[in-house]
């Protein structure tokens, strides 16, 4: 048997040779021997295959994630995306979790939804604000209150981009949300930012914390909603005025919000807290930095049956009045001091929770050896 092979010689030609069948294995060593990287067309081949395996390499994960992650973003998803970059480094080490409302598809394609949701065993709360303030029950938070103490904002005329950030690290979750006129350029973007949280070590104490800029040169009015338990028996008492060390408003004018009512699982709530705006609207003046404090403080008891005779005027009025020293205490403690003590706490349980998972494993390794 023969084989016939093209020459490399005359690559414009067809030129065969007849090859005996045993002599077939030595006239392909002797062609491969002949290709050398010390000729410069073997050291472009190289090269050329190289620069290849690269682009490929490159370009498949870009189009596993879908190429319109990288799409040009509009202006206020640019300035929502700034506000967001300082969380990278927990993102990536999944100690924070982000999500975009709507959900961004050019933000993050691949963004899963999580709850956004706040706790401490004694009170808990979801951002979405359904149901309210969940209470302990004997299935951990599950009696529903429907108040939502959050405090909401809204600027008529402009086009609104938020995201959720929570930092299971230090046991919070922030807010960010962009405001921009149509048109309007990225660096006039008025962005607010909402750091929420239920305290670690003043069980009943909920903190929203609001930092609003505003950075054109004209006052923006805000309209604000607050939920001041409209629908409860209520008594307002203006209060003496009371410095919070953030800065916060604490006008004397300001009043305490207080309520009390029977659940359906037969539990007093007593809630106080402080009317955000007496007015219902918030001003940015132009150029500045506005920031604000919302505090709610929680207290209930779960009464064993329905005509449970503990329960007197006495013992509603003293809960409230406890619950408004609970708030004035947190006003005098200030924002930096407040947010200190919580994350402390929060530490010391994320420390605890790992400690344990390491032992529980290095237990289960010696178990099973």
């Amino acid at each position: 048997m023969t084989y016939k092979l093209y020459n490399a010689q005359f690559p414009n030609r067809f030129h065969r040779m007849n090859i005996p069948q045993g002599q077939m294995k030595n006239v392909l060593l002797q062609k491969l021997s002949s290709f050398s990287l010390a000729r410069p067309s073997g050291r472009k081949l190289v090269l050329g295959v190289l620069g290849v395996v690269i682009v490929i390499y490159l370009i498949i994960p870009l189009l596993k994630s879908g190429s319109h992650r990288y799409m040009v973003l509009t202006r206020i998803e640019r300035c929502l995306q700034d506000r967001l970059k300082i969380y990278n480094t927990k993102v990536n080490s999944q100690n924070s979790f982000v999500y975009h409302v709507p959900t961004s598809d050019k933000a993050k394609p691949v963004e899963k939804y999580f709850l956004p949701y706040i706790g401490n065993g004694y009170i808990g709360i979801s951002l979405d604000g359904k149901h309210g303030v969940w209470l302990k029950g004997e299935r951990g938070l599950d009696i529903a209150t429907d108040y939502n103490p959050l405090v909401s904002f809204e600027i008529s005329g402009y086009d609104v981009k938020e995201a959720f950030v929570l930092d299971i690290v230090d046991g919070k979750i922030v807010k960010h949300t962009c405001y921009q006129q149509h048109g309007a350029s990225l660096a006039n973007c008025i962005t607010l930012k909402e750091t929420l949280y239920v305290h670690r070590t003043r069980p009943g104490l909920l903190v929203q914390e609001v930092s609003f800029y505003n950075p054109t040169d004209k006052n923006i009015e805000v309209s604000v909603t607050q939920d001041i338990l409209s629908s409860w028996a209520t008594e307002h008492s203006p209060i003496e005025h009371v410095k919070d060390n953030s800065e916060a408003d604490a006008d004397s004018g300001t009043k305490w919000h207080i309520g009390s009512k029977t659940l359906s699982k037969q539990v007093l709530l007593t809630v106080a807290g402080r009317e955000f705006s007496r007015t219902g609207i918030m001003e940015l003046p132009a150029k500045k930095t506005v920031l604000r404090q919302s505090l709610t403080v929680f207290d209930y008891t779960v009464m064993e049956n329905k005509g449970d005779k503990s329960v007197t005027q006495k013992t509603i009025r003293d809960r409230k009045s406890r619950c408004v020293k609970a708030v004035k205490s947190a006003l005098h403690a200030g924002s930096s001091d407040l947010y200190e003590q919580h994350t402390l706490a929060w530490h010391q349980v994320c420390l605890q929770v790992i400690i344990g998972a390491v032992f529980k494993q290095l237990w289960l390794e010696c178990w099973s050896s």
